[in-house]
């Protein structure tokens, strides 16, 4: 007996047949018909969010995010629980594109501005934020999967999930089953590679120099998990230089607060503390630099 437009899931199967033909316009309209029926199936609200996230359409995804979000209790159940997860990490990515305030951002997330819960969604979105040492700043590089085709995005959604809840072996597996490596697979292969101890330029070399950006935030991503590297190795000049790099394509003022932390390692201790300086200038009352001009002065 073949599945009408009354049975839960139908619509949003086919939605997904649509969406392989090339009809996403299509397959929104069939994930709102389903959504009308059934307004109970996060997969179908949350395939809905993703499509139109990817259409531009923000805030048309807006309203069924923070619908899986604000489910409440969280379920117990583990495919929803992973749904309600992606659906922070969705609306944060969502947000930053729109360009609205950082406050919003990590409102999204479900992180507090003050510390950052132990909870598994938040330290889901965490490192989806944040792929390395630096919170916060890989948020678009994070996005970029969702630019994606349906099945390798979804494959993507699942990789930032297995890396923010600690599960590096199954994200290694995922990285490896995905039919060909983009710069975001490297960058998340270099996150694993730098908190295994392992060899991050191995893991980056996965996509030849020639395809990686030389703009934008794949690019300063890759630069700031380089700079994490060599800064545990204790090679201080090569993090400088990256940093410095990453500065130049217009990383935030806490890049160029490591950068002049890493000059100052390195022994550069007028250019660190003109850095610092610098970061003064566009933040007066930022505490860190602040006590380092002190101590570099």
């Amino acid at each position: 007996m073949s599945a009408d437009a009354t049975t839960p899931g139908a619509a949003n199967n086919l939605a997904l047949l649509r969406l392989a033909d090339g009809d996403q316009p299509g397959a929104i309209e069939l994930l709102a018909r389903e959504l009308t029926a059934h307004p109970s199936l996060p997969a179908a609200r949350l395939n809905r969010a993703l499509l139109l996230v990817r259409a531009g359409r923000h805030a048309d995804a807006e309203p069924d995010l923070v619908a899986l979000i604000g489910v409440d209790p969280p379920p117990a159940d583990a495919a929803t629980a992973h749904e309600r997860a992606v659906a922070h990490a969705l609306l944060t990515a969502s947000r930053a594109r729109q360009g609205l305030p950082w406050e919003e951002v990590r409102a999204a997330s479900g992180m507090s501005l003050d510390t950052a819960p132990a909870d598994d969604v938040a330290r889901l979105t965490r490192r989806v934020v944040g792929l390395a040492a630096f919170a916060g700043r890989h948020l678009e590089a994070a996005a970029a999967w969702l630019d994606g085709d349906p099945e390798p995005a979804a494959s993507r959604a699942r990789l930032a999930s297995l890396v923010g809840l600690d599960r590096d072996e199954e994200a290694r597996q995922v990285l490896a089953a995905l039919p060909s490596a983009t710069p975001y697979d490297a960058l998340v292969a270099g996150w694993l590679a730098y908190r295994a101890e392992g060899d991050v330029a191995v893991a980056l070399d996965r996509v030849p120099a020639a395809d990686w950006p030389t703009d934008g935030p794949v690019a300063r991503a890759r630069l700031e998990i380089v700079a994490a590297d060599a800064a545990r190795r204790g090679a201080w000049g090569d993090t400088s230089r990256a940093l410095r790099a990453a500065v130049q394509l217009g990383a935030p003022a806490a890049t160029r607060l490591h950068l002049a932390v890493a000059l100052a390692h390195a022994g550069d201790l007028d250019a660190a503390r003109d850095e610092a300086q610098r970061v003064l200038r566009d933040a007066p009352d930022a505490p860190l630099a602040r006590r380092l001009v002190q101590l570099l002065e």
